[in-house]
């Protein structure tokens, strides 16, 4: 384990052995947590595992726990390979990697430092070893992508500022729907969404497990538009024409992200 300047990492080796079977199992694990001053801002993990250890195969993963003031707020997961075929190499290139395979090297020398065995002596393969040859890319994105919208600042009844969001995955099949707190920093409502695509070009149902009133959206360059579901292609498209004036809200990529406002006074 090893901090530095608000980032704490971890590094751990496993190595199983039947030896009736010869059967043989590797892990490795990298992980990484990151704080802004006292808070938990996120936990990142890059994993390796053998699938078929004879034939230098591997799966691999990757995953990130991002957290707002501390509090768990969402989380994506990666899958890849690692496969060896002689001195080609064919893999899938995941966030953390590089940095990873780096951590692992210097696990096994500490490893033998401590103990006084060569790890070649193990009889184990030296995937930090096998991967130098990877040209790994100058940088992979580590942060969850997603394509943000969100809503002015309003007030409500108590005199709280919220913001309602819709942070689109990249492959516009999932969204994250909800609003937040500006005022007391916390959500009022916060859904994993299926974007499930309409009749009409960038209009989808929002669609979740969650005893929820159905909504929509309709996407217009920089804008979201949050209608009823049981509005009619043609009624959005005409109120859309007309000022949006009967949309549940109106987002953009333009407004400001919530976690952007400082703590406001109530009222």
């Amino acid at each position: 384990m090893e901090d530095e300047n608000g980032r704490q990492t971890e590094t751990t080796l496993s190595m199983q052995h039947d030896g009736s079977s010869q059967e043989k199992k590797i892990e490795l694990i990298y992980e990484v947590k990151e704080f802004d001053e006292e808070n938990l801002k996120a936990e990142k993990e890059f994993k390796i595992e053998s699938s078929d250890y004879l034939a230098k195969q591997f799966d691999t993963s990757y995953s990130v726990y991002e957290y707002l003031n501390g509090v768990f707020d969402r989380s994506e997961t990666q899958e890849g390979y690692l496969h060896f075929n002689g001195t080609d190499v064919d893999y899938i290139e995941l966030p953390l990697m590089e940095e990873a395979m780096e951590h692992f090297d210097k696990l096994t020398g500490k490893i033998e430092e401590e103990f006084g065995v060569a790890y070649d002596q193990t009889n184990f393969i030296d995937l930090p070893a096998l991967c130098e040859g990877i040209a790994f890319s100058e940088e992979i994105p580590e942060e969850i992508q997603t394509l943000d919208y969100f809503s002015d600042v309003h007030y409500n009844a108590r005199g709280y500022g919220i913001v309602t969001f819709l942070k689109v995955e990249d492959d516009f099949q999932t969204a994250t729907y909800g609003t937040y707190d500006v005022t007391r920093q916390g959500y009022g409502f916060n859904y994993t969404m299926n974007l499930i695509p309409r009749a009409m070009e960038n209009g989808f149902d929002l669609d979740t497990v969650s005893d929820i009133e159905k909504e929509m959206v309709y996407f217009d360059g920089d804008t979201a538009y949050i209608y009823p579901a049981d509005w009619k292609d043609e009624e959005i498209l005409a109120d859309v024409r007309a000022g949006a004036e009967n949309a549940v809200s109106v987002l953009s990529t333009q407004n400001k992200n919530y976690e952007d406002y400082e703590t406001m006074v109530n009222g």
